[in-house]
């Protein structure tokens, strides 16, 4: 979940850690988002978040070093800026990160590298520490070889990246911008997140099942498509999870259980979406 950790850092961070190690169990690798300093939506790729080098460690960032060390595959960096930077293109913050293991890969969010990175000037966000661009195309409509028409409309596989695709690369290493040995970095970085998961056994990967390549395309047709998990059924799982998951640390004033003559509110723009009621 992308807000896992709330506002408290140390139980974020053992959150993040708990769910790291959960997964892992399950040989299923985990990306932890959004670094750094994602703090809003509104105006999200504008807005710079500007904290104090020594608050953002050991505050903002101690639920994403807890996820890594225990094993996380990558964190993505966000749309936003960090002092004045794009989070993708800040090197302070990426390559603190990466101070943490060298088992993990840093991915962009989609289209979180930015219209400079053309021409060359992906070789900033490379350097800064970017490994994975993952693109800003997406597409219900979206038709190409490898998705073509399905009885849903077009396949959707238009997440081919921009800035980050083979030929681009070869042209910024033959030119000097970006290094072999930082390719070989991150070549090193994903190997070892596949291994931490156990992905590079055969036993682990005999048991994991089988897709074709078109499946890998798209999530509007096969057995990856979106799903929808807003059933019936779906909601009394989720109830039922959240339910089980609480922990009452105080019960002050007798609040709990709650009488039927007393009434909740509730706020947000989640609270038209409540479909249970105490």
């Amino acid at each position: 979940d992308e807000y896992i950790s709330g506002d408290d850092p140390v139980v974020g961070a053992e959150l993040a850690a708990s769910f790291v190690t959960g997964a892992l169990d399950e040989n299923v690798m985990t990306n932890i988002k959004h670094f750094g300093n994602n703090e809003q939506e509104t105006n999200r790729n504008a807005w710079s978040a500007n904290p104090d080098a020594n608050v953002n460690m050991e505050y903002y960032m101690k639920p994403f070093r807890a996820g890594v060390q225990a094993g996380a595959a990558s964190i993505m960096c966000g749309y936003n800026k960090v002092n004045g930077e794009p989070a993708c293109k800040s090197k302070e913050l990426m390559q603190a990160a990466k101070k943490w293991s060298d088992a993990f890969f840093i991915v962009s969010d989609w289209g979180a590298i930015y219209p400079d990175a053309a021409n060359g000037g992906a070789a900033d966000y490379i350097n800064a520490g970017v490994d994975v661009e993952m693109g800003a195309h997406d597409d219900a409509n979206c038709i190409s070889p490898d998705a073509p028409v399905t009885p849903y409309g077009g396949a959707g596989y238009c997440n081919k990246g921009d800035y980050m695709l083979a030929d681009r690369m070869k042209a910024m290493l033959d030119s000097g911008a970006v290094t072999e040995a930082r390719v070989d970095e991150t070549v090193t970085r994903i190997i070892g997140a596949l291994k931490t998961a156990g992905l590079l056994k055969p036993e682990v990967q005999a048991a994991f099942p089988k897709y074709t390549h078109l499946d890998y395309h798209s999530k509007w047709y096969g057995p990856l498509t979106q799903k929808d998990v807003r059933t019936q059924a779906s909601r009394q799982v989720a109830q039922e999870v959240a339910t089980k998951a609480l922990v009452l640390l105080q019960n002050t004033g007798d609040v709990l259980p709650v009488s039927k003559d007393r009434k909740i509110a509730m706020y947000g723009c989640g609270a038209g979406e409540v479909h249970f009621h105490a």
